[in-house]
């Protein structure tokens, strides 16, 4: 019997999460930049509650899709994954000789939390590209697939019946890891141990701890400047500020601590942290020469130490509280 070659099938629009895969960084940026507007304007809710939410309704999309195509296959945003680029090269190459339908889209990472919290044990780890095959997930990724591919195992599965197939159910329990209703100071947005640098902070987390510095610089701009005695509050600004550069918000850091305590329940998405230990860097290189110079003549000590650098540091606090940038 000579097999029609039909066109791999691509599930309807309500089963997908963000479309077909991108295949240049523009791509993957505009649905970066759409995704964080509307994290934006949700960030504020109670973060557990929420994170509950989203994960069960991604779990139950995701079972969706798998349960209804004989091959799903989640691939690194961005289209620089090799594997993942293989992987659909591969299964290009096969619907020429075996009709299936298959399933392929952007995994992004709140979507393989998600995916991974489904699986059993929940502690497995998942890499790129995340493939199931009639509902069963290849632990080998693209090198399972093509072994499979090989001794022709994978159009075995294919060919079987419906009712032979893997069905994918969503947990009825699911344990967050983050979730906890005290403040966790030794547990890192990233889940690393706290005294390594860390990389990720809570996003809500992060806001409380500009808004400390925006009250400090503005107490100090208040009585007088950097001429008066007020400026050595800004010591404070300055350990705070090397504390969340060399390790993180927690538990080294006054104002990440504070933060944590008064925000912990609206923390926040996670975020990465990068970008604010380079900021808070450029922090301490400005305030230092205020407050290690004291009344030197020195010109660059006189430059930084004007009220034009806390007022330039009060307004980037500022813009960091409401924008989070």
């Amino acid at each position: 019997m000579v097999m029609d070659r039909t066109a791999i099938d691509v599930q309807t629009t309500p089963l997908r999460l963000h479309g077909e895969p991108t295949s240049t960084w523009t791509g993957a940026f505009c649905q970066y930049v759409s995704r964080n507007v509307r994290e934006y304007f949700a960030e504020w809710q109670p973060t557990d509650a929420r994170a509950e939410k989203e994960y069960r309704r991604k779990q139950h999309t995701m079972a969706e899709i798998i349960n209804s195509c004989d091959v799903a296959c989640f691939v690194k945003p961005g289209g620089i994954c090799p594997f993942c680029k293989m992987a659909l090269a591969l299964l290009e190459d096969l619907k020429a000789r075996q009709s299936f339908r298959l399933h392929s889209e952007d995994l992004f990472s709140d979507e393989r939390e998600a995916l991974r919290l489904m699986e059993q044990p929940a502690q497995v780890k998942l890499t790129f590209p995340v493939i199931y095959v009639r509902g069963r997930r290849l632990n080998g990724g693209y090198e399972e697939l093509e072994r499979m591919s090989k001794d022709g195992s994978l159009v075995v599965l294919l060919r079987m019946t419906d009712s032979a197939r893997t069905r994918v159910v969503p947990p009825k329990d699911l344990q967050l890891p983050s979730s906890s209703q005290k403040p966790q100071f030794l547990r890192t947005a990233g889940g690393s141990h706290w005294l390594r640098f860390q990389f990720y902070v809570y996003g809500n987390v992060l806001r409380g701890i500009a808004l400390c510095q925006v009250i400090v610089f503005g107490i100090v701009l208040g009585l007088g400047g950097l001429d008066s005695d007020g400026k050595h509050a800004l010591w404070l600004v300055l350990a705070d500020a090397a504390a969340f550069v060399l390790i993180g918000p927690t538990p080294l850091s006054p104002f990440g601590c504070l933060a944590t305590f008064l925000l912990w329940r609206r923390r926040g998405t996670v975020a990465s942290a990068v970008p604010y230990k380079v900021t808070f860097t450029l922090y301490i290189l400005l305030l230092a020469p205020s407050l290690v110079c004291g009344d030197s003549d020195n010109p660059v000590c006189d430059a930084l130490s004007s009220d034009g650098v806390a007022t330039t540091l009060l307004i980037n606090s500022s813009l960091l509280t409401v924008f989070r940038f």
